[in-house]
């Protein structure tokens, strides 16, 4: 026995083994399908992009959110890292963007300015950070169409004198911004005129253009009176 005894004092003892700490999983503060009535955005998607950071304004540690990431709006665990010194002179530099839930000032839908969004805006085309986004990606494509329309309309309405096709395109732009409400009612009048100014021999195609055209100008005027 005492042998055995000693046998077993002068055996090295085994150390317990040390497990590292379990991360606790993130929360699930949201789920995919709390954004399938969101407007998808075709670089984003629909969802938020999770990326594990969650970190809140602290100014000891010299972290500062946006002032429109507040915590009504921004998306849990959705945050990535700015570079502050691509920012536009900012007054307080943001040290983080998040996703952030909006709702389109135009269609009224709500949609999501994204954090890798939001980094494109201020570090790379310099907008300020007061610079907020108002309208989803859809509303701000039509936006910039209509845009484009526009400066076409001055680009032709400014010709001295337009071919029967320069002549049909500008009269189609003009209701195009009409029905958008670009241009008023009163612009009609110019188009109808621009019509009539027409000859009477035009190809076949340009005829039948023409002939559509009169008849949406028709519809416009007879919603107008209906109002």
């Amino acid at each position: 026995m005492k042998r055995i005894r000693r046998y077993l004092s002068d055996r090295p003892t085994r150390k317990k083994r040390i497990r590292p700490p379990v991360t606790p999983e993130e929360p699930a503060d949201w789920q995919p399908e709390d954004f399938k009535n969101f407007v998808e955005h075709p670089r984003f998607g629909r969802d938020p992009i999770r990326t594990g950071l969650n970190p809140v304004t602290d100014f000891i540690s010299g972290i500062f959110l946006h002032w429109h990431a507040d915590a009504s709006c921004r998306i849990p665990f959705t945050a990535v890292k700015a570079e502050t010194k691509k920012q536009n002179q900012p007054t307080v530099a943001v040290t983080h963007y998040y996703d952030v839930k909006r709702h389109c000032r135009e269609c009224k839908r709500p949609f999501i300015f994204f954090a890798q969004e939001q980094r494109y805006w201020y570090e790379t085309l310099q907008f300020p950070l007061e610079a907020d986004c108002v309208r989803c990606v859809k509303c701000r494509e039509k936006d910039r169409i209509l845009s484009e329309k526009r400066a076409n309309y001055e680009r032709l309405i400014h010709h001295a004198k337009l071919d029967a096709e320069q002549t049909l395109e500008l009269v189609d732009i003009a209701l195009e911004l009409i029905e958008n409400e670009i241009f008023s009612i009163r612009v009609l009048e110019r188009v109808t005129a621009k019509l009539n100014g027409l000859p009477e021999s035009l190809p076949d195609h340009h005829r039948s253009l023409s002939k559509q055209l009169r008849l949406k100008i028709k519809q416009l005027r007879d919603s107008n009176e209906a109002m």
